[in-house]
């Protein structure tokens, strides 16, 4: 049975100002899909984990989304279609699902099949939902199955509670867990972020579709030469604004949360022992090295 590519379900989409919607995906966020939800092992998909990283205002979360619909609908799946979206609270998740409700709105052959309900959407045929679950409640999660489930910025997680609550299905081949997120807050091993971009980087998961783009480092080779800004905010080309916008949020945010937001680089927790401004205010840009200085014995 022939699937249809992610790409083939957008073009027949419209986004919320009524514009093509596959017009309004860049070719990186076009790839991401095609090779994260379209890339095959034989008779299954190759990945059932997807980790997408890039900073702030970079269409993650639409994305994210997107990759739901395409689940939610177009998939053809034995044991149903039921999908699950998950944030750092109930109320985000909430937020995600109203994009979705938004792209059912401006797309009326979407609501032939689907019927909007306050907390979840559902498929007409009785194949299955998309609901937000409460991030917060892990003895609840436990033992839930699902085609996909998608969470939204876990930079903040501190344990692997919540993924152990909703790990795959092994008897469901094309279960998908996929991941949004800039980085995280808690840098250190054993923190859900930390480890899943490490494993990535090593690559070595073979099921782990690994997508990042930070001012010091991305996967994507078109985007290794650029500047440090543009490395980490790979839609910047759709901003009106552009680099205004990035100055503007230098100035107004401390450095800790601009590096975290705008460069997708690692935070630091409110009341940390180290103040990143201070931290910051010695070092010279550009500076590649420091010549000895006289008079001064060096140990």
């Amino acid at each position: 049975m022939m699937i249809p590519t992610p790409l083939d379900f957008f073009k027949q989409l419209l986004w919320l100002d009524g514009r093509p919607l596959l017009e309004t995906i860049e070719p990186y966020r076009q790839r991401i899909f095609m090779e994260g939800l379209y890339t095959w092992d034989g008779d299954r998909p190759q990945y059932n984990l997807v980790l997408t990283g890039r900073a702030k205002k970079n269409y993650k979360s639409t994305d994210l989304i997107l990759a739901a619909l395409y689940r939610f609908v177009i998939w053809p799946s034995q044991a149903g279609n039921d999908c699950f979206l998950l944030a750092n609270d109930e109320g985000q998740a909430a937020d995600d699902l109203a994009l979705a409700k938004k792209l059912i709105e401006a797309n009326p052959a979407l609501q032939v099949d689907i019927e909007v309900r306050a907390k979840e959407l559902v498929r007409r045929d009785g194949r299955g939902s998309l609901r937000i679950l409460p991030a917060g409640d892990v003895a609840g999660l436990h033992g839930k199955s699902y085609l996909f489930v998608g969470f939204d910025e876990i930079h903040a997680y501190r344990t692997w509670d919540i993924f152990e609550a909703l790990a795959l299905d092994p008897t469901r081949p094309d279960a998908m867990m996929w991941i949004t997120s800039y980085d995280s807050i808690h840098n250190s091993p054993g923190a859900p972020l930390y480890d899943l971009v490490v494993r990535g980087r090593k690559g070595t998961d073979p099921r782990m579709y690994f997508s990042w783009y930070a001012a010091n480092f991305t996967t994507d080779p078109n985007f290794e030469d650029v500047d440090d800004e543009r490395r980490a905010n790979p839609s910047m080309a759709s901003w009106p604004d552009g680099r205004d916008y990035l100055a503007q949020q230098k100035i107004r945010l401390p450095s800790h949360k601009f590096r975290r937001l705008h460069l997708n680089l690692p935070g630091l927790p409110d009341g940390a022992a180290f103040d990143a401004d201070q931290i910051m205010a010695a070092i010279v840009e550009g500076r590649t090295q420091l010549a000895p200085e006289p008079g001064c014995t060096y140990k």
